[in-house]
């Protein structure tokens, strides 16, 4: 629990997603989704790979969390302004990374013009040439799949990315 505190904080500095239509992938235990669901958002889709979670997620009442590896073909979500999820690209290749990419800017193509992709990650080891590697894989990907990145958030602990996609 304490591990993902600072997460929430790097949040709270980069994003208001009230009343935003939003899709979080990789929701593990819920604490990025609760922080979520405390601004009244206009819409939420979760989308996790483990079903234990899921199941978890749903014990609680949390509505809306589907189990779906977002390295697949997404199913239709609406037009979501926010896709965002925590701690979740440190456990993707760089072909999970590309498919992840795809899905996302296929799912906002409809979306208002400020519509984005936030990925926010916490790297858990010491070996900071990993870190940097994995952010350069994030932005070069994210450049490649028609979105415009901006790197918005870094410390010695965290990265945070919004890609906005290009106008076609």
């Amino acid at each position: 629990m304490p591990l993902l505190r600072p997460v929430v904080s790097v949040l709270d500095k980069i994003c208001n997603p009230t009343g935003l239509r939003v899709i979080e992938y990789g929701c593990g235990g819920g604490k990025t989704t609760r922080w979520l669901l405390k601004h009244r958002l206009k819409a939420y889709v979760g989308l996790e790979l483990q079903p234990e979670f899921v199941n978890l997620l749903q014990s609680r009442g949390q509505e809306g969390v589907v189990q779906h590896d977002i390295r697949c073909p997404w199913p239709a979500l609406g037009n979501p302004d926010l896709i965002i999820g925590t701690l979740v690209m440190s456990s993707l290749d760089e072909a999970g990374m590309r498919a992840f990419f795809v899905h996302a800017r296929a799912a906002l193509k409809d979306s208002s013009r400020d519509s984005r992709v936030l990925v926010v990650e916490y790297h858990p080891h010491e070996d900071h040439h990993e870190r940097s590697h994995e952010l350069a894989a994030v932005v070069k990907l994210a450049t490649t799949h028609a979105f415009t990145v901006k790197v918005v958030f870094s410390d010695e602990l965290f990265y945070a990315v919004d890609a906005r996609p290009r106008l076609m």
